[in-house]
């Protein structure tokens, strides 16, 4: 009876917002706009990047969109609205000339902000897989000449086609498309790593670990964690496990660590850090992770990464790693009708077969 009810209830929301998101869509839709069959990107000079859900994995692939617009255009104005310092500073690494307009989360973020930018921008990114009803009325705010989406909307005049399924290629799509030309480009650009943490001694085969991910069902719990090192070191009882710090984790992470304090498990003492991340993901041998932004840093870097997904593929294709050598192993992302699976519900067996592929 509960988990009926449960059903319902997911239902009942779930309408109710596809209701509202079909009613601002209609009034704001850009189908009637004149001249829209006649959309010219032949004078854009100013764009606008939304990304102020501060989802880093997001940003680091915005920035395949920004190197190549700044590459092969340098005379557009980019301007990134972001609510998160940690994507500020990564979107920082990789351009000196973005222009950055810091503004509240999402959550918190009246679309009247944006009222005052209205017509100022030539043409608006946003290439979410789908938009909930801020994002459509944000877009109707800034009121840019041209919009460009990924989701099919018609508060966009130009829609990225579904074939461009990995983020970072509907990134490379839309700054194709503001250029006027085909672009190709294979690596995410790598972040500048500005510090050196020499404490960190990298003497052996070296396993960064991540072991948290956007919510609890991409995070391991204490004791899930305890059991998947206590398998790793058992398989491979000669590799070093390094803990990546994570902020509000240390407490998690310092326990863990002197769990195993007489075998091949450390914690970095210094303060979580997107510097300290970066230089650790850049040492090690291998990263592994859950389904987060840490995946799309070892992206960046090119270092190998095994990583754990549930088994939505529309989810894994836009977000699949992307290092050279990278392999992912998959749990369900359904419990049963109701209960969503967990990260730890992966098969051990699977991941010992996944990583020996990987020859590291």
């Amino acid at each position: 009876m509960f988990n009926k009810l449960k059903l319902v209830t997911r239902y009942l929301r779930d309408e109710s917002r596809r209701l509202k998101i079909l009613y601002f869509t209609v009034l704001f839709s850009r189908k009637r706009k004149k001249n829209r069959n006649n959309i010219d990107l032949s004078s854009v000079k100013k764009v606008a990047l939304l990304r102020y859900d501060g989802k880093l994995g997001d940003a680091i692939m915005m920035c395949s969109l920004i190197d190549i617009i700044e590459r092969n255009s340098p005379d557009i104005e980019l301007t990134l609205f972001s609510s998160s310092t940690l994507v500020n500073e990564w979107v920082k690494k990789i351009s000196g000339k973005i222009k950055i307009i810091e503004c509240e989360h999402k959550k918190k973020l009246s679309p009247d902000f944006f009222g005052k930018f209205s017509n100022y921008f030539d043409v608006a990114v946003e290439l979410k897989h789908s938009l909930d009803l801020k994002d459509i009325k944000i877009l109707h705010s800034l009121n840019s000449k041209i919009n460009i989406g990924y989701a099919k909307n018609s508060i966009f005049d130009i829609v990225i086609p579904g074939e461009f399924k990995s983020s970072r290629d509907r990134q490379i799509k839309a700054a194709s498309i503001i250029l006027g030309k085909d672009i190709i480009l294979t690596r995410i650009p790598p972040p500048k790593i500005d510090k050196d943490f020499d404490f960190i001694v990298f003497e052996r085969k070296t396993i960064a670990f991540n072991l948290f991910g956007a919510n609890k069902y991409r995070s391991f719990t204490f004791d899930s964690a305890v059991k998947l090192i206590n398998n790793w070191l058992a398989e491979w009882p000669d590799e070093k496990i390094i803990l990546i710090p994570v902020p509000g984790k240390i407490e998690f992470l310092a326990k863990l660590e002197s769990i195993f304090s007489n075998k091949n498990v450390f914690l970095p003492k210094q303060d979580p850090s997107l510097d300290l991340s970066l230089f650790i993901l850049s040492k090690c041998d291998l990263c592994f992770t859950p389904d987060t932004s840490v995946v799309h840093m070892a992206s960046a870097l090119n270092t190998p990464t095994l990583a754990i997904y549930h088994d939505n593929i529309a989810n894994y294709e836009g977000w699949k790693p992307l290092s050279d050598n990278s392999r992912t192993v998959f749990y369900k992302e359904m419990a049963n009708e109701v209960d969503r699976g967990y990260v730890s519900d992966f098969d051990w067996h699977q991941l010992v077969l996944t990583k020996n592929d990987m020859k590291i």
